[in-house]
């Protein structure tokens, strides 16, 4: 009769609350579970939402004739059950786990004061953030039925699940290698953090790469499982093929058409504390060079490596629960998995992922939200600017003189009075979006400029995956347009003799994967790694980046170019989209075989099909280089691309592949 009751009201959409132990516990643990509040929701088709109290027995328990007066009581609610196809002995089981971990997590955050705990290894610190920020939503995915997320407990839950039993039921040893093959989505979390309690270290697999680049990566590493998602499943079965060491294959998102095991549905004890303890020194991740192919190059990143970025962002942006970060980068790319996903978790954060860069699927995602934060390559901050230009442009000509005295005079004003002159564009990403930061490649001084007037500003930083990434960044009340900022707190740099920039710091790498040889190259005996980078530090301590000692050019009488400097003069112009410069041996004529500056142009939308487009681009790069540049600088074979050029997962140009392209050219 009562579940019939029950079914009843929950089929007018009313809320049932049940205690499904059917009994006070006698010393404050859990007791059996009774099914009657499966059986009621497999009749009602509706979710189980579990909650967990925390207090209630050590208030008034069946020994104390009174309760304990001004003690606290905490709730916690779970995400809610929503399969209904299991037996019901299967979701009363689940529904025990779910509370229990919730319970015992309470229990952490009432007797632990996390905010001032000191950690010796990884391990605690992850378990006290899911304790910390457990209701809290932690990862999220726009789907066609709408978001889809994870909170901070059962990120943990799940993660816990999946490390018991790759450490019971397939044996993963301390050290082992496990890949992950995905898709930016929440699930990356569980296996990621999966495979951190087990004691293995992590590779991200750029998923840009084909079967042949994986397979020889993974011959590299020798991994034992391969995570991927179902959209790579394909794929990752193909790399199998090729890579004896990999034994298992797991799909980490929901798919009930493969017959490959599912991170969701494996059975393991989750009540057992299997988990091993992982020290700062020891290796977390291999992270492989963007493109690699004949001669990978996998950087080994320590838990220390990751530790100090944590702590560095904790100190120059101030971030918490209340934040949410919008995903757009790979999460093979260091920058976005470092800073964007272990720093933005560290600190309580939401992030969210989206499957499409379109300036409307950005924008919507941002209102639908509330974004405050996203890490961007300069190419996507550059969209944004030329959306929002767009829009400015169809406004009638009274808007855009209004817009135009206010752009003009913003730099003069407060950030915040700033945005208050600018909330209408603010409004358009989400009404709360407080900062870019910028990494992977130069950006544009325009675009820097441009957003900081409108009260948005984009922090520049510096850094490679052998830096865990970030050297420098600018930040709030720290920004020097046109520098890569300063360096973070934990990092020391000093240029060397020749105008190289050299970098020391928790954040060094420790050294490449099976390579000894290749790193002390990099990492001299005083434990400062040579980036390769030519910069020079102002008085202030900013860093601006000036060439890179590998693309530099060098003329037959001697002169030496860097292309970063000739680029990023004619980026300024509305005709380019997108250039290279290189040099280029001359195929023909008197000066065949000699080196010569060359540009490599993609041309604008608006010219890119015209009858005399070599014309238009010649002219247009004679005349900003006459105006910038010394004349030796200036690209004397100037070659049209009307294809985007070839890009690494970073957004940096394969400038091997462009010189490929200029062996066929005619």
């Amino acid at each position: 009769e009562a579940i019939e009751a029950g079914v009843t009201k929950l089929k007018q959409d009313e809320a049932v609350i049940i205690f499904p132990e059917g009994k006070l516990t006698p010393d404050g643990n859990l007791c059996k579970f009774n099914r009657g509040v499966a059986i009621m929701a497999k009749h009602a088709d509706c979710p189980i939402v579990p909650f967990a109290i925390k207090g209630g027995f050590e208030t008034w328990n069946k020994k104390r004739r009174l309760p304990k007066f001004f003690t606290t009581l905490v709730i916690q609610f779970g995400q809610p059950i929503v399969d209904l196809t299991k037996e019901e002995k299967e979701i009363t089981a689940e529904l025990r786990s779910r509370v229990n971990f919730m319970k015992l997590s309470l229990e952490r955050r009432a007797f632990y004061k996390i905010s001032t705990k000191t950690y010796s290894n990884f391990l605690d610190l992850m378990q006290d953030k899911g304790d910390e920020y457990a209701p809290v939503q932690a990862l999220t995915i726009k789907t066609k039925e709408g978001y889809n997320g994870i909170s901070y407990i059962e990120l943990s839950r799940n993660a816990k699940k999946f490390a018991n039993y790759l450490i019971e039921t397939i044996g993963v040893q301390r050290h082992d290698r496990i890949a992950i093959l995905t898709e930016s989505r929440p699930e990356f979390g569980i296996a990621m953090f999966a495979s951190i309690q087990t004691g293995a270290i992590t590779v991200p697999l750029d998923v840009k790469l084909t079967v042949s680049e994986h397979s020889h990566i993974l011959n590299d590493c020798c991994p034992i499982i391969l995570c991927c998602s179902s959209h790579y499943l394909d794929h990752a079965k193909e790399v199998q093929k090729n890579v004896p060491s990999i034994q298992h294959i797991f799909v980490i998102d929901k798919d009930e058409k493969t017959e490959y095991p599912n991170v969701f549905d494996i059975q393991a004890d989750i009540e057992k504390d299997l988990g091993r303890p992982r020290t700062f020194d020891e290796t977390a991740l291999i992270v492989y060079t963007s493109g690699t192919t004949g001669n990978p190059k996998g950087v080994m990143i320590s838990f220390g490596n990751v530790y100090s970025q944590f702590k560095d962002f904790e100190k120059i942006f101030e971030l918490s629960s209340k934040n949410c970060l919008l995903s757009i980068l790979p999460l093979n790319h260091l920058l976005e998995l470092t800073d964007g996903f272990f720093s933005m978790l560290y600190m309580g954060a939401r992030i969210v992922y989206i499957k499409s860069l379109s300036p409307k699927e950005l924008t919507e995602a941002m209102k639908e939200n509330g974004i405050t934060n996203m890490i961007v390559v300069p190419l996507v901050a550059k969209m944004l600017k030329n959306s929002i230009e767009k829009q400015i442009n169809k406004q009638p000509e009274k808007i855009k003189k209004i817009f135009n005295f206010m752009y003009s005079i913003a730099k003069y004003l407060p950030r915040k009075i700033r945005r208050q002159m600018f909330k209408t564009i603010i409004d358009e990403l989400g009404g709360k979006l407080e900062c870019f930061i910028s990494g992977g490649a130069p950006l544009e001084t325009s675009v820097c400029e441009f957003f900081d007037r409108i009260g948005i500003p984009v922090f520049q930083g510096y850094g490679l995956t052998e830096t865990s990434p970030t050297v420098s960044t600018n930040y709030y009340n720290n920004n020097k347009i046109g520098t890569v900022g300063k360096p973070l707190p934990s990092v020391k740099v000093k240029i060397a003799d020749n105008g190289e920039l050299l970098v020391t710091g928790h954040n060094v790498m420790q050294g490449y994967y099976n390579k000894p040889e290749m790193t002390a190259e990099v990492i001299d005996e005083d434990g400062w790694f040579h980036t390769g980078d030519i910069a020079e530090i102002d008085k202030d301590g900013y860093i601006k980046i000036t060439g890179r000692i590998k693309n530099m050019i060098v003329l037959g009488g001697g002169k030496k170019i860097f292309p970063e400097e000739v680029e990023a003069v004619l980026e300024q112009s509305d005709k380019i989209k997108e250039l290279c410069v290189l040099s280029l041996k001359i195929k023909s004529g008197n000066k065949a075989g000699t080196e010569e500056v060359g540009a490599i142009i993609v041309p604008s939308d608006d010219i890119v099909n015209a009858e005399n487009v070599q014309q238009i681009i010649e002219e247009e790069v004679k005349q900003l280089s006459s105006k910038y540049l010394a004349p030796y600088k200036m690209p004397t074979l100037i070659l049209i691309h009307k294809d985007e050029l070839p890009k690494t997962s970073t957004r940096k140009v394969k400038r091997n592949e462009l010189l490929k392209w200029y062996d066929g050219y005619t």
